[in-house]
């Protein structure tokens, strides 16, 4: 198996200004808000080197799921175990349909620090939202350093996930 991770992370907003304050030379123009961003494909061969991906439609039960990296549901009667590989993109878009953000997050057990963010941090996904995290330096996945945590108010609400890992 080979796995190629496309990514793109870019934001560019285009503001029109009305510089009419001299009536005898109105001016208009825009001024453009960008970050350059970042994008390419990683593959076996980049640095970091990509080696195998997960994806899922995760519902949360009575508002709650926990992701094990050590034991993820690959959909053919198999589990996907991510030990001694690092999560380097990961990719959480949120429902529509949902009716609350859901918090993700370290797990509370052998937690995994999720992408970007504190030990005892969140980051929430509204409805419709979603976040790509780019992370070229992460932890390891072991047998104490594991789960992923989903929380929401919305009882049963449903986010889609794709994690792609290396060593």
């Amino acid at each position: 198996m080979t796995v190629d991770a496309q990514y793109t992370l870019k934001l560019k907003a285009i503001e029109t200004l009305n510089n009419n304050r001299d009536l005898s030379t109105p001016t208009d123009g825009e001024y453009v808000h960008e970050i350059p961003g970042s994008f390419g494909t990683a593959t076996s061969a980049t640095t970091p080197a990509i080696s195998a991906v997960w994806s899922k439609t995760v519902t949360l039960s009575s508002g709650a799921a926990t992701i094990d990296l050590t034991a993820l549901d690959n959909g053919d009667l198999t589990n996907l175990d991510f030990t001694a590989t690092k999560i380097y993109y990961c990719h959480v878009k949120a429902r529509t349909t949902n009716t609350a953000l859901i918090s993700l997050g370290t797990g509370a057990t052998n937690g995994y620090p999720f992408p970007g963010i504190g030990a005892s941090d969140t980051f929430d996904v509204g409805a419709g939202n979603e976040a790509l995290f780019r992370m070229p330096v992460s932890t390891a996945v072991s047998s104490t350093v594991k789960t992923i945590d989903a929380a929401s108010s919305d009882v049963d609400a449903i986010f889609d996930i794709v994690i792609t890992v290396g060593a």
